[in-house]
């Protein structure tokens, strides 16, 4: 049985989430920390001095662009965390089977959307997620750093982040 966890920083945020890791471990699954497109090992080096995740730095221009493209970090990202979830049921101790996901953070997201989207039930557990996209459009003030890693234009004309939770039970 397989674990695939993705939370921000991924790879390199692994010692943070060092007691998760453990008592997963100890529950007899392997756990595999996933780093999406500029998240962890894949971490971008910052262009032009700006601040890889501030305003207007490399990772809000990537998101910027992407959109402008008909794109999203959001969509790829949910993209690489699923082909984590079929990677994981390629080794050699797992049968595919029983691959779980596991988000947190920004992570929450990308593992309810990626679990909806896997070709077998993926079951989901999230910690620290950043509500719904709906309270999110209607928020006045928000982060724009963050904002960028979660926005999925288009998402709200077919689902919300409740409905993820209900039909990945």
């Amino acid at each position: 049985p397989v674990t695939v966890a993705v939370w921000d920083d991924g790879t390199r945020a692994a010692a943070e989430h060092e007691d998760w890791i453990r008592e997963t471990c100890a529950r007899g699954r392997i756990v595999l920390v996933a780093d999406p497109l500029g998240v962890g090992a894949v971490r971008p080096y910052p262009l032009g001095g700006e601040d890889l995740s501030g305003r207007f730095g490399t990772m809000y221009v990537l998101a910027s662009e992407l959109i402008r493209l008909g794109d999203s970090l959001c969509a790829m990202r949910c993209y690489d965390v699923l082909r984590a979830v079929e990677m994981a049921g390629e080794f050699e101790d797992a049968s595919g089977e029983d691959t779980e996901l596991y988000g947190c953070g920004a992570g929450s997201v990308y593992a309810k959307i990626a679990a909806l989207l896997a070709p077998r039930r993926t079951p989901v557990q999230t910690e620290k997620e950043f509500g719904s996209f709906s309270e999110l459009v209607q928020t006045k003030y928000y982060a724009t750093e963050t904002l960028m890693e979660i926005l999925l234009p288009g998402i709200l004309h077919h689902l919300d982040t409740g409905d993820l939770d209900s039909w990945n039970i």
